[in-house]
């Protein structure tokens, strides 16, 4: 996933436990400014980016003080440009 790869990002959404999950640590500049770049629209509200997470199968978890961390039971890690589609 691009937008996880590109380490400028790393403030607001970054990979997790081997590329399986991924936590999202500043979801407004991950919409105002970050997926913007990414996807086909150039405004996303943050619930509307959980339901697309939803529809790619990822499941939210909670772990300790981090309660935005999603996951996914197939390793993800430089495979997700195939859900833009």
């Amino acid at each position: 996933m691009k937008v996880l790869e590109d380490k400028e990002n790393h403030d607001a959404i970054a990979w997790k436990h081997g590329g399986t999950q991924f936590s999202i640590r500043d979801r407004r500049r991950l919409c105002s400014e970050i997926l913007p770049n990414y996807l086909e629209r150039k405004t996303i509200r943050y619930d509307a980016f959980v339901r697309r997470l939803r529809r790619w199968k990822f499941n939210r978890t909670s772990s300790g003080s981090d309660t935005r961390i999603y996951n996914h039971p197939v390793s993800l890690l430089g495979s997700w440009n195939s859900f833009f589609t």
